[in-house]
């Protein structure tokens, strides 16, 4: 057993179906009440708020209106992340249809780093560029963004990254013109959760307001509005915000649009990746699409990934896909060697424990544009917070990612004296500091989280949703659970438990890495069991064997047959075994 297993609040009795526990399951999630109920299970666009309540935006629209007029030149500044790349493409795509002169920049990982740039700034300006609009960054830039003033150039920052508490236009990034924000405290827009897509896409809502036309493939604003979504749900889902409230609708909508995509760099990249577009679900973005997407950003350019996003034809995007597909395949090797050298360097003193809240790691050699990935793999495995950092001669670059209880960003900016850059969210953050700083930072750090993290926190847990017997595993099953999707954080995949159920014919995948099995159901064929990542403990497996399994129901395609599996988590020998 890999896990503490927390037992769920909610049993399914042998014989009813999987459906009369949907109520229970939402209520256990904040979900109350028919109203309530019914705009969770069925979303609308309508019911966005006024895009209007966002603080600035209305600066941002008279100031978007002059260059129309006049025929400025704008460059959309993005980042080469998912979410960043989503809004620039967004951008691009929306004030291009709309007859503004506009070309995207995004800057590399490596040479230029994490938001606006002075170099950048100078370019932009030599080349004739007179309004910037920087997406998904900015918030901290308020240096960089004074230089652009300078320049001539003036800034519209559409960011999602924390404010500092109580921050608001008085205190934004010196010079800016509009900083739409929505975490900003005296921001009345009700929702404050976006990825930088939403607040993106919040601005083109605005404009056709405003009655500019998008110029889209339907010819109607209401209809290419919706056609834009596939990019929102691609970089909602990706940067990992809460799929809840207005993030809900916009990927719900976003992924019926993926579904029906005609956008050919989407088309191809599913294409490479395997994944049946009519098929596609917020699990293939987090976990097929959005690696894609990020791999040239992580170990190459990024503008690979944008150009595939901006392409208007399948000969265009077809090599782009191809080439991505590739990065993608190196950036896994490169991920796993980084995992295993951490992890060594983390278990030569034994499993951490609880004098260990908090893990810092760095390391010559690791590229630190896979370094959230390896925190990721190593939050998850110790779940604690993790700090990857690629050594440099004399500054370390790197990434951290943290869990409930511990906010990231509050932690770093109280070690805000000993880094040089740093930004992020709750439970994700990048940063950048001098090496002889590394053993006060790692010292502040641990003190934070020692105070923040108990014990209980700090052990590996698994927090099931629903008992089912195990006659209850099925098509039928699957099928209204997913009336709750789209899945992601903050509305995770329910995971099930069930109870004695009885092992036949448990192996190891060819690689060793993974187990599969069947889960026997009395006369019938039973239920494929995978257990991904799980492939040594086949030991743990024999025929006939009654065990317990903590896992998910998932729906999959295997040599054009639609079947649906059992994805395990963790199991246990059944009570009594």
């Amino acid at each position: 057993m890999r896990y503490r297993w927390q037992d769920p609040p909610i049993t399914i009795p042998a014989g009813a179906r999987v459906e009369s526990a949907l109520a229970a399951l939402l209520a256990a999630r904040g979900i109350a009440g028919a109203a309530a109920v019914a705009a969770f299970l069925k979303p609308t666009p309508s019911s966005l708020a006024d895009p209007l309540l966002m603080a600035d935006l209305t600066r941002a629209l008279d100031r978007l209106g002059v260059a129309h007029r006049r025929g400025e030149t704008i460059a959309v500044w993005g980042d080469y992340d998912v979410d960043g790349l989503s809004s620039t493409a967004l951008l691009c795509r929306a004030l291009g249809g709309m007859g503004f002169r506009v070309r995207p920049h995004v800057p590399h990982r490596v040479r230029d780093g994490y938001g606006l740039n002075t170099t950048g700034l100078d370019r932009l300006a030599e080349e004739g560029v007179s309004l910037l609009v920087a997406v998904d960054c900015g918030t901290s830039n308020g240096a960089e963004i004074a230089h652009a003033r300078a320049l001539g150039l003036d800034t519209i920052v559409l960011d999602h990254h924390h404010v500092r508490d109580g921050e608001s236009m008085a205190a934004a990034p010196a010079g800016a013109v509009a900083f739409v924000n929505p975490r900003r405290g005296d921001c009345p827009y009700p929702f404050k959760e976006y990825a930088a897509v939403g607040v993106a896409y919040t601005l083109v809502r605005a404009l056709v307001r405003e009655g500019f036309s998008l110029g889209g493939p339907w010819g109607e604003d209401e209809a290419d509005l919706l056609d834009l979504l596939d990019l929102v749900a691609l970089g909602t889902v990706a940067d990992v915000v809460p799929l809840q409230g207005e993030n809900r609708t916009l990927v719900a909508w976003g992924l019926d649009a993926l579904r029906h995509t005609a956008h050919p760099g989407l088309l191809a990249l599913c294409r490479v990746a395997g994944v049946e577009p009519a098929r596609l679900r917020s699990w293939d973005i987090g976990h097929v699409i959005g690696p894609r997407l990020n791999a040239a950003g992580r170990i190459a350019e990024p503008e690979l990934a944008l150009r595939l996003l901006l392409s208007r034809s399948a000969a265009e995007a077809e090599p782009l896909a191809v080439e991505l597909d590739r990065l993608n395949r190196e950036r896994q090797r490169e991920l796993a060697r980084i995992v295993g050298e951490a992890t060594a360097r983390v278990e030569a003193d034994g499993p951490p424990g609880d004098d260990r809240p908090l893990l810092q790691i760095d390391g010559p050699g690791w590229t630190a544009g896979v370094a959230g990935l390896v925190a990721s793999r190593l939050t998850e495995r110790y779940a604690r917070p993790v700090l990857i950092l690629e050594r440099g001669d004399r500054v370390s670059k790197g990434s951290a990612r943290s869990v409930d209880g511990f906010n990231m960003i509050e932690a770093l900016t109280a070690c805000g004296d000993l880094l040089h850059h740093y930004g992020g969210h709750a439970r994700a953050a990048g940063l950048t500091v001098a090496n002889e700083s590394l053993p006060a930072l790692h010292e502040r750090l641990v003190a934070l989280a020692a105070a923040q993290l108990d014990a209980e926190r700090l052990r590996p847990t698994l927090a099931l949703d629903v008992e089912l017997p195990p006659a209850a595993l099925s098509a039928d099953a699957e099928r209204a659970l997913a009336r709750l999707e789209p899945f992601g954080h903050g509305n995770p995949e329910p995971l099930l438990l069930v109870r004695g159920v009885e092992v036949r014919w448990p192996k190891g995948s060819a690689d060793g890495k993974h187990l599969f099995f069947t889960i026997a159901s009395g006369g019938g064929r039973g239920m494929r069991g995978v257990a991904f990542g799980q492939g040594a403990r086949v030991a743990e497996l024999r025929q006939g064997a009654r065990i317990d399994l903590a896992g998910t129901l998932r729906r999959d395609l295997w040599a054009g047959e639609e079947r649906v599996e059992f994805h395990v988590r963790d199991f246990r020998p059944a009570a009594g075994a």
